[in-house]
């Protein structure tokens, strides 16, 4: 093996190496990028809502922020959703995977999902957790806002389940 043929074996493994990893370390740049600025977002909204005067902070608009921030705190903790999915799946009873699930599905921006499954709840043992399903539900529709289509239709599939 002559120096060339050296040479034209590192720069293929080099290319080899790129083509493998590359994708992989793209992915988990970006991955790492989101929940970076996921993170300054939710530090920097923490501290302008403690800059908030005492006699403001009851306003819906700071009341909404306020509950924005304490879901997206709660989502990190549930779990990954296809994880949460697939115990649903294998025990539909199981009202606390089913309760975290529809955490995970409003952090993922899946609104009407996650109301479905707390209004599920709601519908099979309305008492559970201290009547915890309908209280979660009444904090996504207080962050979601009044106007939002998903509270709107949620607030509707709740009174029918609650009056029926």
């Amino acid at each position: 093996m002559n120096e060339t043929e050296v040479i034209e074996l590192c720069r293929t493994s080099i290319v080899t190496l790129v083509m493998v990893c590359g994708p992989i370390l793209v992915i988990m740049m970006a991955v790492g990028t989101v929940i970076s600025i996921f993170q300054a977002v939710t530090q920097i909204s923490e501290q302008t809502l403690a800059m908030v005067p005492e006699s403001r902070r009851n306003d819906a608009a700071v009341s909404a922020v306020q509950a924005m921030l304490d879901l997206a705190e709660q989502a990190k903790a549930v779990g990954p959703v296809a994880e949460l999915e697939r115990k649903v799946a294998d025990n539909p009873l199981d009202h606390q995977a089913r309760f975290d699930l529809a955490v995970a599905l409003n952090a993922a921006g899946k609104r009407t999902e996650a109301a479905g499954h707390l209004i599920e709840i709601v519908r099979r043992d309305r008492k559970w957790q201290d009547d915890g399903a309908r209280k979660k539900l009444v904090q996504l529709f207080e962050a979601w806002g009044p106007a939002d289509d998903a509270t709107v239709e949620g607030r509707k599939r709740l009174s029918t389940v609650l009056f029926s």
